[in-house]
């Protein structure tokens, strides 16, 4: 009975060892911010009135994606939260003048974790 104790203890303790936690829902995951955030985000005019966002991502088990955007020095609002799917998004309300720039920024979501946010700026 003692050996059986001690081969129980032995394992619980080795399975309790530090382990890579790379699932962002996970709230004790040890990503950096940075590691899981989208990338290449890209902005193109599509119309005198539209702007077409995308980007990539990798490999991480996520919730989705926010958007923000701003206008000149003006407050972030949030425009979109999508699904983990979408690589794409269609801004329709944006106007064609030459004294507005649109700052964009967007991260990704599992739950209530958040990664870092990558942004991008379009005249």
């Amino acid at each position: 009975m003692f050996r059986i104790c001690v081969i129980i203890l032995v394992g619980i303790t080795l399975s309790c060892e530090d382990r890579i936690r790379d699932n962002p829902f996970d709230k004790y995951h040890t990503l950096a911010p940075l590691e899981w955030r989208p990338f290449n985000l890209e902005a193109q005019r599509k119309s005198i009135n539209s702007a077409i966002l995308t980007w990539e991502y990798g490999d991480f088990n996520i919730e989705g994606f926010k958007i923000f955007r701003k206008t000149n020095e003006g407050e972030s609002v949030e425009l979109s939260s999508i699904g983990k799917e979408r690589r794409l998004y269609n801004d329709l309300n944006v106007i064609s003048s030459d004294t507005v720039t649109y700052h964009y920024r967007m991260y990704a979501f599992a739950g209530s974790n958040k990664s870092g946010s990558i942004e991008i700026w379009l005249k």
